[in-house]
């Protein structure tokens, strides 16, 4: 399939999970979405794999959902997002990682795929992308472990924080 069908296909599939009152969420991940968001947030252009961190970020509220994203692989790919994604692809990886941070154990798979010292650089003053909001949600969940708490310590996070 072409990227602009696939960019489609996670957009559409993004903007039904935002309709939380329809209760189609479950049924979007029933139908297997999830690891098919998950190869294009491996293997598609760097739009495509926007779209699909967009459509994971919005299917992200349920635990058991965020068990299947964590499962299907997708940590790996959004950090490799936050690193060389492009800011909306960055935009929406943060925001998928703050979602599967409210998971105790995604904090440590979390910290372990690379996620602190890319979030921390997006606080610094000289970074541009727009992220804030959600890479602080993410810092603090991720901080509310001891281990990665020092961690994030290591990587500068306090002196990042105090003057984001």
């Amino acid at each position: 399939t072409d990227a602009a069908a696939q960019e489609s296909a996670a957009v559409a599939l993004g903007k039904l999970a935002m309709d939380v009152g329809a209760g189609i969420r479950p049924r979007i991940v029933d139908v297997g979405a999830v690891p098919a968001l998950v190869a294009l947030l491996c293997s598609g252009t760097e739009d495509v794999k926007a779209c699909a961190a967009f459509a994971l970020g919005w299917l992200s509220p349920e635990a058991p959902t965020r068990a299947l994203i964590v499962a299907a692989g997708a940590l790996a790919p959004l950090v490799a997002m936050l690193r060389s994604g492009t800011d909306v692809g960055k935009r929406w990886a943060v925001g998928t990682l703050a979602w599967l941070t409210r998971d105790t154990p995604n904090l440590t798979l979390i910290a372990d795929a690379g996620a602190l010292p890319v979030l921390v650089t997006f606080l610094s003053p000289s970074q541009a992308c727009p992220t804030g909001r959600s890479t602080c949600c993410t810092l603090r969940r991720l901080a509310m472990n001891e281990r990665l708490r020092e961690l994030a310590l290591e990587h500068g996070t306090a002196g990042v924080l105090a003057v984001a």
